[in-house]
């Protein structure tokens, strides 16, 4: 018989959770989802959406059930806000940089050539004209 994670305290969570627990740590992230919700809608990454936020926010709550230790005597609620938060702010920043323009933006050698009307020519692909231009270019030497 399945037991009733949703009921059990937080402390119990978090320890079967921190013992991988897999039950006991969806449960904690469900209970949290709300938190990372609230913290990821006031946000912006440039290039993603919401989803995405959404996702390192429940990456920095899952670290936070990690890394908890009790013996802090900090409250895990504070804790795990603290390191949602240091998550989405940590996400956004490198979103900022600009080293990734490169990944981002390029286009594949196997997308297909368009024609000059914007017509997609039948089994042409980028890669076909680069080798084309490249032989032509070896034969002038």
């Amino acid at each position: 018989m399945a037991e009733n994670m949703e009921a059990l305290p937080e402390e119990v969570l978090i320890q079967r959770a921190q013992a991988q627990d897999y039950d006991a740590m969806d449960a904690l992230m469900q209970r949290y989802k709300g938190i990372v919700r609230k913290r990821a809608r006031s946000l912006f990454i440039i290039g993603g959406d919401q989803d995405d936020l959404m996702q390192e926010g429940m990456i920095g709550l899952f670290k936070a059930i990690q890394d908890y230790d009790k013996s802090k005597e900090a409250v895990f609620s504070t804790f795990a806000e603290l390191c949602i938060s240091r998550q989405l702010y940590s996400a956004v920043k490198s979103s900022n940089r600009k080293k990734n323009i490169p990944l981002n933006t390029y286009v594949s050698i196997y997308s297909p050539v368009y024609s000059e009307q914007g017509e997609e020519t039948e089994g042409s692909f980028m890669v076909d004209h680069s080798l084309e231009a490249a032989e032509l270019s070896l034969r002038r030497f």
